[in-house]
């Protein structure tokens, strides 16, 4: 692997003790191993700082593309803002006014909530679009558990009376 010249070996070793964040850290670390290992391949590196290939890889790329406007991070994943319908604040601001509405006595359903946001949108949206709203706001699926309807009471009554308790120790 070869690195460019874009920082001096004290400016590497100086970004590199300045993180804070793991990543980063990681990041420079990977910078500064293959810069003191010269000659080596990107498996030995990744071998020596226990990092995956591909990571050592990306990041010597990387840093040899951007030079000194390396910052050593990457971005990764993450929302879209130009693919994204609503904006986060709207999107709660959406799901306060659904909430008011559960409050008064109305039911709260997957096909309430959809059909709001899309009159909001005035369009339609994916099934994914609404589960990964609820999501983002930490919303959860709550539904009775259901009773089979010739269940009988008396014979889980009985089965319960003669369950044998067993002693566990503790782990």
């Amino acid at each position: 692997m070869k690195l460019e010249n874009h920082f001096t070996e004290a400016e590497i070793l100086q970004n590199f003790k300045a993180q804070a964040k793991y990543e980063q850290f990681a990041y420079w670390q990977i910078i500064y191993s293959v810069l003191k290992n010269p000659g080596r391949d990107c498996k030995e590196i990744s071998e020596i700082l226990g990092q995956p290939e591909w990571k050592v890889f990306r990041v010597v790329e990387r840093y040899n593309r951007e030079g000194r406007a390396f910052k050593g991070t990457i971005a990764r994943g993450g929302r879209r803002d130009a693919t994204s319908y609503l904006t986060i604040e709207e999107e709660y601001q959406l799901l306060s006014e659904v909430t008011k509405k559960a409050l008064k006595g109305l039911v709260l359903t997957y096909n309430d909530i959809k059909g709001e946001v899309e009159q909001k949108l005035n369009k339609t949206v994916s099934d994914d679009y609404i589960w990964d709203l609820f999501k983002r706001h930490g919303w959860v699926k709550k539904a009775p558990i259901p009773n089979h309807p010739k269940k009988d009471p008396a014979k889980g009554e009985e089965f319960k009376k003669n369950l044998k308790r067993i002693w566990q120790p503790p782990h």
